[in-house]
C-alpha cells in the first residue's frame, strides 16, 4: 500500500482507470484508516443444502455386440496394419476402425474401438 501512496504521489493526475489510486487513498485518509484495511465487499454464497439438481447425464448402455464377424474382421484388418510402414500404420489402423467401430456403434465399448476423445 505505501509503495501505491508514493506512485500515486508522484504521478498525480497521470494515471486513469482502474490504475487511478488517488481517491482511494484520499478516502481513506479521510476516514482515518490509515493501516490499510479496506472494508470488504460482502459476497453472496449460494446455498447448498437446498434440493441437488438433476444429476450428471446416465451414459447410454453398451450396445449388445450379437454379431462378432465384424469384430473378427476389424481384428484380422489391424493385424494387416501392423506390417505397413512406421508411417502408414496409424493411417491404416485409424481407417480400419473407422470402417468397423462407427456402423457397430462401438466406441468406447470394445477393446479395439477405443473411446473418442475429441
Amino acid at each position: 500500500m505505501a509503495e501505491a501512496e508514493q506512485i500515486a504521489a508522484l504521478e498525480s493526475g497521470k494515471l486513469m482507470g482502474i490504475a487511478d489510486v488517488g481517491d482511494l487513498i484520499s478516502s481513506m485518509e479521510k476516514r482515518g484508516n490509515r493501516d490499510g484495511n479496506m472494508p470488504i465487499q460482502p459476497v453472496e454464497i449460494p446455498d447448498f443444502s437446498a434440493e441437488p439438481g438433476p444429476g450428471p447425464a446416465s451414459t447410454p448402455a453398451p450396445p449388445a455386440i450379437a454379431n462378432t464377424g465384424w469384430l473378427n474382421q476389424l481384428r484380422d484388418e489391424l493385424q494387416a496394419c501392423n506390417a505397413q510402414s512406421f508411417f502408414d500404420r496409424p493411417s491404416c489402423a485409424w481407417a480400419a476402425r473407422n470402417k468397423y467401430c462407427t456402423p457397430n456403434s462401438a466406441w468406447g465399448y470394445v477393446a479395439e474401438c477405443p473411446a473418442k476423445s475429441f
